[in-house]
């Protein structure tokens, strides 16, 4: 397997537990009617770009 395709695993990985918290964190803000941080939307966000880029790099 090639370093690229390591690196893709490794960030889909990171993705799908990154979505996994958000949704808890979606859980936890209706069960106590706070607002998400700001932070998790941004590293949420950051890790949606990250995704876009590496399947642009697919296509390639």
């Amino acid at each position: 397997m090639s370093e690229l395709q390591d690196i893709k695993l490794l960030l889909n990985e990171q993705l799908e537990l990154i979505k996994t918290l958000y949704l808890k964190v979606i859980q936890l803000e209706e069960k106590s009617s706070q607002k998400i941080p700001q932070q998790m939307n941004q590293l949420y966000k950051n890790q949606l770009e990250i995704e876009q880029m590496i399947s642009k790099q697919g296509q390639e």
